[in-house]
């Protein structure tokens, strides 16, 4: 495994592009984010925090809600490495 930090901006929808489990895990690439291009969050990532604010037992969108929207987000991801 290796943690991963991206800043995310979001698209013209005002989403960040992404749909994640309860448990915070990437499970689907809905749309590039914002200023195009491909998206660093990948399926299967696992996002541990998000501006600085660790998720543990907490949902993304419960921690957006407390934290405020903004136009880009910070995210640190865990990602399992490719097997060599």
């Amino acid at each position: 495994m290796e943690e991963l930090e991206f800043t995310v901006r979001r698209g013209d929808d005002g989403g960040l592009g992404i749909r994640v489990s309860a448990q915070n895990t990437c499970l689907e690439i809905i749309s590039p984010p914002g200023g195009g291009g491909e998206h660093p969050i990948q399926v299967g990532d696992e996002i541990i925090s998000i501006d600085g604010h660790l998720l543990q037992g907490v949902r993304l969108r419960e921690k957006l809600r407390e934290i405020g929207s903004k136009r880009a987000h910070d995210f640190r991801v865990r990602r399992r490495l490719a097997p060599a």
